[in-house]
């Protein structure tokens, strides 16, 4: 084989190689999947077309007017809801407030009269002491044994009646105090 031929074959071949790389590069772009989550915040009236998807993420920031406390809780989109628009999202949550779309992440606020759950009532009942919360009495946090007669009657007396804890320290404490 002479050298023009070899060099013609070797051209039409680096032809088909460029030909098929650059058909594979093309095939690999479209089937690339394209990221869901925007980048910056938007206004309330640009959210309201935005699609989420099962990775969008629900944030409620609580704020507890009886002790000025704030919680943020956070949990997937509900089910049902994935693939529908921000609108639909902000009519499911149509008892919060909505805040912002950001990063694939809705944000909701709420304000709730009285106490978080950080707000606790011990009572003596019997050689036990139970912890209840101060927003709901009925909800038993825990209940430790102790024996009453050890005692001092005025912190019986006081257990009787309901000592209240402002805080999760201050809890561990009194627990600390009656139980030891």
């Amino acid at each position: 084989m002479d050298t023009k031929k070899i060099i013609g074959v070797f051209a039409v071949a680096l032809s088909i190689v460029f030909i098929l790389v650059g058909l594979f590069k093309m095939a690999a772009s479209k089937n690339q999947q394209q990221p869901i989550a925007q980048t910056k915040a938007v206004t309330y009236e640009e959210s309201d077309n935005m699609l989420c998807d099962k990775n969008t993420i629900i944030c409620v920031t609580t704020r507890y007017d009886g002790c000025g406390h704030t919680d943020a809780r956070t949990a997937g989109v509900p089910t049902g809801l994935a693939g529908a628009s921000v609108s639909a999202i902000k009519a499911y949550y149509a008892d919060r407030d909505f805040e912002k779309y950001e990063n694939n992440t809705i944000y909701f606020s709420e304000s709730r009269a009285g106490k978080c759950s950080h707000h606790y009532i011990l009572r003596a009942r019997g050689n036990k002491i139970s912890v209840v919360y101060q927003q709901n009495e009925a909800g038993v946090k825990d209940e430790y044994n102790f024996s009453p007669e050890h005692l001092p009657e005025g912190d019986l007396e006081r257990l009787q009646n309901g000592i209240y804890a402002e805080s999760d320290q201050e809890l561990a404490a009194l627990i600390e105090d009656f139980t030891s």
